[in-house]
């Protein structure tokens, strides 16, 4: 492979293969990557295990780690947290960008736009039938709040 083909991740001069346009040595290039991924230990961020932390409440001036908390968070505490999301977002970068290093971009237009663009009637009709059948029914089993929020989702 000539370095036309291969994207230098400099940290610790690893090569991964670029991923041809047709996809012709996507064997190659996915174990290459997950490898790598595995060697740098952010095989478990592109796999979708490794969740972001909850984002911490405030209410009235103090920090809590959940809605049932009752004892608000410590300076200390706060700065672990910050530390812990702080390494999640760098990790998340450090896959993003070997991946997209190694991936030419309109590849990935291509695809999103399969995914997307293609969806159908099917699609369409049971989008509209969500939006028909959900209620806000007040003294329900939902809040309002709630209720609302999965309208957003519906609609994304």
């Amino acid at each position: 492979m000539g370095p036309e083909t291969t994207f230098d991740i400099s940290t610790s001069k690893v090569t991964v293969p670029r991923l041809s346009a047709d996809g012709s040595n996507w064997t190659t290039y996915s174990e290459r990557v997950l490898n790598t991924l595995t060697s740098k230990k952010l095989c478990r961020h592109v796999m979708g295990k490794v969740h972001k932390l909850a984002d911490l409440m405030e209410p009235k001036g103090f920090f809590f780690m959940g809605k049932n908390t009752l004892t608000p968070l410590s300076d200390k505490e706060i700065a672990a947290y910050e530390d812990e999301v702080e390494l999640w977002e760098q990790k998340e970068a450090q896959v993003q960008e070997i991946i997209y290093g190694s991936v030419d971009q309109s590849t990935f237009y291509q695809k999103l736009a399969s995914i997307h663009a293609n969806k159908g009637a099917m699609f369409e009709t049971d989008l509209l039938n969500q939006l028909q059948t959900s209620r806000y029914v007040e003294n329900g089993d939902i809040d309002v709040r709630t209720h609302l929020t999965n309208l957003v989702v519906i609609k994304e």
